[in-house]
């Protein structure tokens, strides 16, 4: 459960990973998460979920986890909306499935990640279209935009 997970980081000084498919397959309110995530939240692995879902945990790991978001059932960008307005400033990871991105021929991976870093800038209100190089840990802004 989800007061476990806040105990075992507290009472240990530990850091805290939120993935958005795992936990809303776990039955979690991912909107109410992002209005009040957790303050040892470090890093959250964004994906989409949507399609068929398969008995075979590897098949349903790569076909209906782990989609670019925004193309899946998940209200990804509602939870952006609401992580940003928190201030957050970890990680955000795009954990996406091989099979949802065009590994094999770089100009389209690069288009399918400008695309997806666009609907992530767009659900925070960030309209920048460049991918920023900024390094800073933990800088003012949130790494939302990064």
């Amino acid at each position: 459960s989800q007061a476990r997970w806040r105990y075992v980081a507290q009472e240990f000084g530990l850091n805290l990973t939120f993935d958005t498919s795992h936990a809303a397959a776990s039955g979690w309110d991912i909107l109410g998460y992002a209005e009040t995530p957790d303050q040892c939240l470090d890093n959250v692995h964004l994906s989409d979920v949507g399609g068929r879902t398969w008995d075979n945990e590897f098949l349903n790991s790569l076909l209906h986890a782990h989609r670019p978001p925004g193309t899946g059932d998940l209200q990804i960008e509602r939870f952006l909306a609401r992580l940003a307005q928190t201030e957050f400033s970890g990680l955000i990871t795009l954990e996406i499935s091989p099979l949802r991105l065009p590994w094999y021929w770089l100009p389209s991976a690069q288009r399918a990640l400008q695309a997806m870093f666009g609907y992530c800038r767009s659900a925070t209100g960030d309209a920048r279209s460049q991918f920023t190089t900024n390094t800073s840990r933990r800088g003012q802004r949130s790494r939302i935009d990064r």
